[in-house]
């Protein structure tokens, strides 16, 4: 399932979306935002591109005027409540995308779509 505002899409992740991953995932200001160390090497990045592929509810954050992955964001069960139907929402995206909305967006995208 894809969704599209004017400036982004979200969309499945791809094998192909491996370089951009790691062009911001290892960048040290975007990890730890975000929960996690930045990655390490192109092969970490395939890794973990590899299980987003298989995870439900999980985006390549894609800049439409650019066509690149700019960003991730996933939704999940929040376990950490009972009540079983409360998401919680990962989200991280590069440092050079920062304070311009795209996540914001991203975000009440998701929201919008997915409830």
């Amino acid at each position: 399932m894809e969704m599209e505002t004017d400036r982004i899409r979200l969309r499945p992740w791809d094998r192909k979306d491996l370089e951009d991953l790691y062009a911001f995932a290892k960048n040290p200001a975007v990890g730890p935002q975000a929960g996690w160390r930045p990655h390490q090497s192109k092969e970490e990045s395939s890794q973990i591109l590899s299980r987003m592929i298989t995870t439900p509810d999980a985006f390549a954050v894609v800049l439409k005027s650019t066509m690149r992955v700019v960003g991730m964001i996933s939704a999940g069960i929040d376990t950490s409540r009972r009540n079983l139907a409360a998401k919680t929402i990962g989200c991280a995206l590069d440092e050079a995308y920062w304070n311009q909305g795209i996540m914001t967006e991203a975000v009440g995208l998701m929201i919008r779509e997915r409830n």
